[in-house]
């Protein structure tokens, strides 16, 4: 079921937090010798990140010139991913509960809101 991925963020949150506290603990990263400055010569180039998140997948590509200045970003966002399960999810409860219906009730904003969160939470 869809909405079980609500348990199992709260699961990850859990443990994200519990990896925090480990982490805040860790004796190298307490000290001083933390930042470095990367020297031009690392200022060109491109880099791609991939990031899980609450919502999804979260895909960065950068590029970027001598002067380091960014020349090219393309970011895909999970909302884009889940668009069409969402629209999906949507259509099944118009589908549910419209029938001659004209007026927009409480409870199929609801229902509708319910699916949405459970492909987009925040």
């Amino acid at each position: 079921m869809t909405l079980h991925t609500n348990w199992a963020r709260a699961i990850e949150i859990l443990h994200s937090a519990e990896l925090i506290k480990a982490l805040l603990n860790d004796p190298d990263l307490q000290g001083n010798n933390l930042i470095i400055t990367p020297d031009k010569s690392a200022w060109t180039g491109e880099g791609v990140g991939v990031v899980e998140a609450p919502r999804g997948t979260l895909l960065h590509h950068y590029r970027a010139d001598e002067a380091g200045n960014m020349t090219y970003a393309n970011l895909i966002v999970s909302t884009t991913q889940n668009n069409k399960a969402m629209n999906r999810t949507v259509q099944a409860v118009a589908q549910e509960w419209v029938s001659g219906r004209p007026e927009i009730t409480e409870g199929m904003m609801n229902a509708i809101e319910v699916g949405i969160r459970a492909y987009d939470p925040v």
